[in-house]
């Protein structure tokens, strides 16, 4: 998407499920970033899993996010925090390890 978005400039797309006519995310370029529109919410997505058909072949609100999160088109909510909790503890002398919690929620 983030390539998509860097070749076609000015034009915003839109990641919908083209069989349950749902809009999912609206994305464009903005200055050196992107604006990212949600055009719908979680719940609706879990009913559409819960009641609709080939939602096994269908990707998931949090397939999408994650995508977006990799490809560092969004970040995550408490990222300030985590560089300056880093940098705190980058002052100590011992070996110190991280592991994302990816839940979604």
């Amino acid at each position: 998407m983030q390539i998509l978005l860097n070749l076609i400039a000015k034009v915003s797309i839109v990641i919908d499920y083209p069989l349950y006519d749902l809009k999912m995310v609206k994305a464009r370029p903005s200055g050196n970033g992107y604006y990212i529109n949600v055009q719908s919410d979680v719940q609706l997505m879990k009913e559409l899993y819960e009641y609709g058909t080939h939602t096994d072949e269908l990707p998931s609100f949090d397939d999408i996010k994650y995508c977006m999160l990799l490809s560092g088109i969004i970040q995550y909510d408490n990222m300030a925090e985590f560089q300056e909790k880093i940098s705190a503890l980058n002052k100590l002398d011992r070996t110190i390890y991280f592991f994302m919690d990816l839940i979604c929620s």
